[in-house]
């Protein structure tokens, strides 16, 4: 240490004061640092860190919108599946027929009239509407009326009324049985429009 005081001493006060500002100064400008650059690094950080979890908070609501929809698919598919099941892929008029006359059979009623109506188009099914006409007791009736909505084959009845017959104990059963076909797949379209040559 002596030997630096000693040669320290060589020089005047100026010099050394000169030399301490220039030391000084590459020191300021090279290797000193306010906390400046830190600071910068840390709002930089903090930004990229609220980009990441906005993109995190996204990215977990498109997942869960995948799960509801592939959820939702899986029921839709389910759905379809019974409704398949249940639901022939044709249904005529004379097939309908056909179970009309065994509701009314096993209900005990007579059918007096019948007249198949429009098909109504549907984007799954179609229904295959029957007007009928039948004659028979309130309780006779009743059966009829729950042997079809009960039958495995999906029918129901819309529209009906019952109406007493003059001087009978009997009613008339005015109304349109409906049967369900699944709906044909539409023509799928391709992107050929000149056609083949």
């Amino acid at each position: 240490m002596n030997k630096v005081f000693a040669k320290l001493n060589l020089y005047s006060m100026v010099q050394i004061l000169s030399f301490s500002v220039v030391l000084s100064m590459i020191f300021y400008f090279t290797m000193y640092d306010d906390g400046h650059q830190v600071r910068a690094d840390i709002s930089q950080l903090t930004q990229q860190l609220n980009e990441e979890s906005i993109k995190k908070e996204k990215t977990e609501k498109i997942l869960a919108e995948e799960a509801l929809m592939k959820e939702s698919v899986v029921l839709l598919s389910q759905q379809y599946q019974e409704l398949s099941r249940r639901i022939p892929t044709s249904l005529t008029s004379i097939e309908l027929n056909r179970n009309i006359d065994a509701f009314a059979r096993n209900a005990g009623v007579s059918i007096k009239s019948r007249r198949p109506l429009a098909i109504t188009k549907g984007q799954i099914v179609e229904e295959v509407p029957i007007e009928i006409s039948l004659q028979g007791s309130f309780a006779e009736l009743a059966q009829f009326v729950y042997v079809v909505a009960s039958s495995e084959r999906v029918t129901a009845l819309r529209s009906f009324t019952f109406t007493p017959i003059e001087k009978s104990t009997q009613l008339k059963f005015d109304g349109v049985v409906v049967g369900y076909q699944i709906a044909p797949e539409p023509a799928a379209t391709t992107g050929n429009r000149g056609g083949a040559r």
